[in-house]
């Protein structure tokens, strides 16, 4: 396995005002990674799902990789990996934090 060369979980996404995203990193804020601002043309929920999407990278990163583990054979559980891959997905969707 490779090793992970992107900041480190856990990613956040936030807002302070529409159509202005902030991906940061730890809890409370300890950096912030990124920040995305839609246009004026009406796509500020595009900003949001993308805003999301990113927040989730790592948590599907790892999810994937579990995944990958318990297919494998490695000591992970098919439903542990599952579990982790429906709870990054949902953070991706921007149904959890």
């Amino acid at each position: 396995m490779s090793e992970q060369k992107w900041t480190p979980a856990p990613w956040q996404a936030a807002t302070d005002m529409p159509g202005a995203w902030v991906i940061w990193r730890g809890v409370p804020a300890e950096a912030v990674l990124a920040e995305l601002y839609s246009d004026d043309m009406g796509y500020e929920h595009n900003a949001e799902a993308n805003a999301h999407l990113m927040a989730a990278a790592p948590d599907m990163a790892a999810a994937i990789q579990l995944f990958i583990d318990s297919l494998e054979g490695r000591d992970v559980h098919p439903e542990e990996a599952i579990g982790a891959l429906r709870a990054s997905l949902a953070k991706a969707r921007g149904e959890q934090p």
